[in-house]
């Protein structure tokens, strides 16, 4: 009868023991932390300052600072302008329409070696040499129309104009710049000393003035 009290006394120890170390583990348990809720985009609210920059950003200026400038119109040059006679432009296609004639002959590396202006109507008479046949070809610059009037076997003085260091185009522009005008003629010359001779009739004068450019340094006198 003592041993079961003594059991019994025992076993009421040891539940006491249990049921302290239970309060004791509740007692020091940390309380979870709340759920953050994150509010969405339609429940921020915008400070005053935000709201401010806003409506500065979205509303446009009642005035503004400055005018719409007017769009800029593109001048195309109308298709009837005509060249005038003599011009370094009308020159320049006379040779680039006799050149073309010359090489749909069968003239390739052609040469332009000497022009004349035939008349004031923008007809030229341009010599080209290739290889060894020298070309006379007929120019209307305003129509594009180019014929071939002579064709004839080169000669020393044919070769020695297509061999100058100056060529008839950098003559001419030496010509003008010398004296300012309508270039009549532009031809090679072999008398006393080979060189380019360029007649240029000077802006607001009839007649003509002969210029010689050196085929060496383009340097420009005047004869006679």
């Amino acid at each position: 009868m003592k041993r079961n009290q003594k059991i019994s006394s025992l076993a009421l120890a040891v539940l006491a023991t249990a049921a302290l170390g239970a309060c004791s583990a509740d007692d020091t348990t940390e309380a979870p932390e709340p759920a953050v809720t994150v509010a969405g985009p339609s429940e921020v609210v915008p400070t005053e300052s935000e709201a401010s920059a806003s409506e500065s950003e979205t509303t446009p200026s009642a005035t503004p600072t400055s005018e719409s400038a007017a769009p800029i119109e593109s001048v195309t040059p109308s298709s009837d302008a005509q060249l005038v006679a003599g011009t370094v432009e009308d020159a320049a296609i006379a040779r680039e329409l006799a050149l073309a004639h010359v090489a749909d002959a069968g003239g390739a590396g052609g040469v332009v070696i000497g022009q004349d202006l035939e008349d004031r109507d923008n007809r030229w008479d341009v010599d080209v040499l290739a290889g060894d046949q020298l070309y006379e070809v007929k120019v209307r610059t305003t129509g594009e129309s180019t014929a071939t009037d002579e064709q004839e076997s080169a000669d020393d003085d044919d070769r020695d104009a297509a061999a100058a260091s100056v060529t008839v185009e950098q003559a001419i522009d030496a010509a003008l710049a010398h004296t300012a005008g309508i270039i009549e003629e532009i031809k090679w010359e072999d008398d006393d000393r080979a060189g380019w001779k360029v007649d240029v009739v000077p802006t607001g004068q009839d007649d003509e003035v002969e210029l010689r450019v050196d085929p060496s340094t383009a340097a420009v006198t005047v004869e006679g």
